[in-house]
């Protein structure tokens, strides 16, 4: 072998020692999969609500058009104020996940430093599991229907075990 084939191998052995060490992340809340989520929610609300101020602005608009006696109008007007009472609620909820990914994104600083300091992974798998399952429930269908079926005459053969059926062959009589 060449000498300054051996310099080089022990060039690239050093290189990838030296970019393979281990470097704190400047941003660590953009590894964070519920920070992530958070946002993402707060954006969708944002947009949900901007639509819908559209419409109300549309509905207020056809309104200034409708004659005074218009039979239209008191249901144009309801239509409205519905609209109108859940832009609100949107606006809150996009508000309110805003603040909470401004939180997330704090705690994950300080998450991540001790985490890094102390040599374990993160984001912590069994964190990402429970909120992961809280927000399953958090959106699981509150009907009690919706969750066990109604029994009634009709499918009540569903819960009872099926009897055996007949053999063939048979003169009719068992």
């Amino acid at each position: 072998m060449a000498p300054y084939s051996k310099l080089t191998i022990l060039l690239l052995i050093v290189a990838s020692c030296l970019v393979s060490c281990r470097s704190k992340n400047e941003q660590p809340w953009t590894l964070d999969p519920i920070y992530a989520d958070l946002v993402a929610t707060s954006a969708g609300l944002a947009s949900k609500s901007e639509a819908q101020q559209k419409k109300i602005e549309d509905l207020k608009m056809n309104l200034e058009k409708m004659a005074p006696r218009d039979p239209a109008r008191k249901r144009t007007t309801k239509e409205m104020y519905d609209l109108e009472r859940g832009l609100v609620q949107m606006e809150q909820q996009a508000k309110y996940f805003e603040i909470r990914a401004e939180q997330r994104k704090e705690y994950a600083k300080k998450a991540y430093d001790q985490a890094f300091d102390e040599g374990k992974d993160w984001p912590d798998p069994q964190e990402l599991a429970d909120y992961k399952e809280f927000q399953k429930v958090k959106h699981a269908p509150r009907n009690w229907e919706d969750r066990v079926p109604k029994m009634t005459r009709y499918n009540h053969q569903e819960a009872v075990p099926a009897k055996e059926e007949k053999k063939e062959g048979g003169g009719g009589h068992e």
